[in-house]
């Protein structure tokens, strides 16, 4: 699993020297996918808490990954 959030951390890394130096700069959205990463990196800590029956510190960072999540994709009011 660390080797995924590495990876992707290397890719955003390559997509933040694309949209410096690319005519394509704002095809890619790299505060979300900042926020992206967090999130993986949260479900990782999440997951490493209930397996060790932290319920507390499960519940917190759910919490905080919820938040990160309404940045990307913000409810929609209908």
């Amino acid at each position: 699993m660390k080797q995924s959030v590495e990876y992707l951390k290397k890719a955003l890394e390559y997509l933040e020297k694309c949209e410096l130096e690319s005519p394509y700069s704002n095809a890619v959205d790299i505060e979300s996918a900042k926020i992206a990463i967090q999130i993986v990196e949260l479900e990782h800590e999440i997951e490493d808490a209930r397996q060790l029956h932290h319920i507390e510190d499960m519940e917190e960072l759910k919490k905080q990954r919820d938040i990160l999540i309404k940045k990307i994709k913000p409810e929609v009011k209908i």
